[in-house]
């Protein structure tokens, strides 16, 4: 089971919602039942980030009536980083499946929400999930909904080769790739990369809100850095298999569970008018009579980056919760 290489983390940064749970406990607590319209919202967070990430967006969930649950995966925050592991989209979304499994109270709506590999992650646990028989009656939980912000096109950005953008920079990568094959030149730019000030700046390059930006966003991404295992995860993703692609992934979830995509519009990292963006807004969520997926939905967020659940968390909570209370009353719940 891949969840007995993590740990409990209490998330500092949410401290006014004790009932945040983060994986694994020592043992799951008894189901509580959220309100009457909640659902059991997951919350999958992205590359060098952790379950603090969603500080913003955690709360106000369980303000709305659902229970939010973050998890740590395997390699970052508080998780166990063990040297030699192969990172991979579909071990991590066994964690989150097995995550879900541990903590949904019977018959409630799971919702998966993820943000850029959180994303990958996310769709790959709904539909493994699904492969094991969710439903109202079963040991498996349904998803009721997969919610994704800022999808990423793969673990890595030889995920994306196809958008010119990234793939004039494919030299660079490789060149990248071997330099971090030798352990002292990893070790040496590993460091440079994340100090205090490195994370800063680039985190101040994917927000759209600047003052979104703060100390404790810093340290959230900063001291897991420091964990014995923390450089070899980071170039174990960097450079490893970006693993299967968001259109691939998408189209494994199940027929019939609802979308809801939600994407930043000055994002760099996947901007809206690069492959990814144009499957998710173009394709994906166009309308059924244009081939599009039934069901699923495409948001663009104004002024908001690579983040929107810590960017811009009005702007998120403004498109989910509306859409939450909706899948939870098509579930009966």
């Amino acid at each position: 089971h891949t969840h007995t290489h993590t740990q409990r983390l209490t998330p500092r940064s949410c401290p006014q919602s004790s009932s945040l749970q983060v994986w694994p406990a020592a043992e799951p607590p008894p189901p509580a039942p959220a309100a009457d319209g909640g659902a059991d919202v997951f919350l999958v967070h992205g590359f060098g980030a952790s379950s603090g990430h969603w500080r913003r967006t955690g709360p106000a969930l369980e303000a709305a009536g659902h229970r939010a649950f973050a998890l740590d995966l395997l390699g970052f925050g508080g998780s166990d980083k063990p040297v030699g592991h192969p990172f991979s989209t579909e071990d991590w979304a066994q964690q989150v499946a097995d995550y879900v499994r541990a903590h949904a109270a019977p018959g409630a709506p799971v919702v998966l929400v993820g943000n850029s590999i959180g994303s990958l992650v996310a769709l790959a646990a709904a539909a493994r999930l699904a492969e094991e028989g969710g439903g109202p009656s079963a040991a498996v939980p349904a998803v009721a909904g997969v919610c994704l912000l800022n999808c990423a096109g793969g673990l890595n950005n030889k995920g994306a080769a196809d958008d010119l953008r990234v793939a004039v920079f494919l030299p660079l990568f490789w060149l990248i790739d071997w330099l971090l094959s030798i352990p002292s030149v990893a070790r040496a730019l590993f460091d440079r990369f994340r100090s205090r000030a490195n994370v800063a700046q680039v985190l101040r390059g994917v927000y759209g809100d600047q003052s979104a930006v703060d100390d404790e966003l810093v340290e959230l991404i900063f001291r897991p850095s420091e964990d014995p295992g923390a450089l070899e995860t980071f170039v174990s993703v960097i450079t490893g298999d970006p693993g299967p692609r968001p259109e691939a992934l998408a189209a494994g979830l199940p027929p019939g569970v609802p979308l809801l995509v939600l994407w930043g519009d000055a994002d760099p990292f996947t901007p809206l008018g690069g492959p990814v963006g144009e499957f998710f807004q173009r394709k994906l969520c166009a309308p059924p009579d244009a081939a599009g997926r039934p069901g699923a939905r495409f948001v663009e967020l104004a002024d908001c980056g690579h983040c929107p659940h810590d960017d811009r968390s009005e702007a998120v909570l403004a498109e989910i919760l509306p859409w939450l209370r909706v899948e939870c009353s098509r579930m009966s719940c």
